[in-house]
């Protein structure tokens, strides 16, 4: 098992390309400062499946679906579109982490992938 840690203190888009073909088994974030629910003020992290378009989790503390965040306490993620989970050398992993009105985000995304080669 291989682990990726991407730190988030901002709101962006990243890729992560992977050297070799790998199939994800966990992801888990954690926050540097506790965040509680908010309606108007809220950040929105999606991790996207091998398709670019597939959502394999998201984490928000918006007060419509989302949950507040304790400092230093992983949540891990309910993985969903797990047939698009796999990734190859040519595919990369899109992350987008999105605010809305003064929301704020300091955390780190950890993310556990398996080699996923065929050796037969």
């Amino acid at each position: 098992m291989s682990t990726y840690k991407v730190h988030f203190q901002g709101f962006k888009s990243l890729y992560i390309p992977f050297p070799r073909s790998v199939r994800v088994n966990s992801i888990r974030f954690v926050t540097y400062s506790t965040f509680g629910t908010d309606a108007s003020n809220y950040f929105t992290l999606t991790v996207y499946a091998n398709d670019a378009t597939a959502a394999l989790c998201t984490y928000t503390n918006n007060s419509s679906g989302g949950s507040g965040f304790t400092d230093a306490v992983p949540v891990e993620a309910t993985l969903a579109n797990m047939d698009k989970g796999d990734f190859s050398t040519t595919q990369v992993m899109k992350i987008v982490c999105a605010k809305s009105g003064t929301g704020t985000i300091d955390g780190t995304l950890v993310i556990d992938v398996d080699d996923n080669r065929d050796f037969s």
